[in-house]
């Protein structure tokens, strides 16, 4: 059997949403997701600079870096 996929909502409070990045700490731009997207959340973490950030996939397919502090899990973690 394979592992549940986690995913995550963006949940940025009052920013309404959070930039999804190539590299953790990058100032270049995958793509900006709105608060309520999903992202599935994948095995990779980076902490750089005291920001834990997380590795990403958009549910069309497209990957990268999103600081944690901006994401709710949405799938249980047994």
């Amino acid at each position: 059997p394979s592992p549940t996929p986690v995913w995550g909502i963006i949940n940025a409070g009052s920013y309404n949403g959070a930039i999804v990045r190539p590299e953790p700490g990058s100032n270049a731009m995958v793509l900006s997701l709105l608060n309520g997207a999903l992202i599935q959340i994948l095995p990779e973490t980076v902490n750089r600079g005291g920001v834990i950030w997380l590795h990403g996939r958009t549910p069309d397919g497209k990957e990268g870096w999103v600081q944690a502090a901006l994401i709710a899990t949405a799938t249980p973690v047994r």
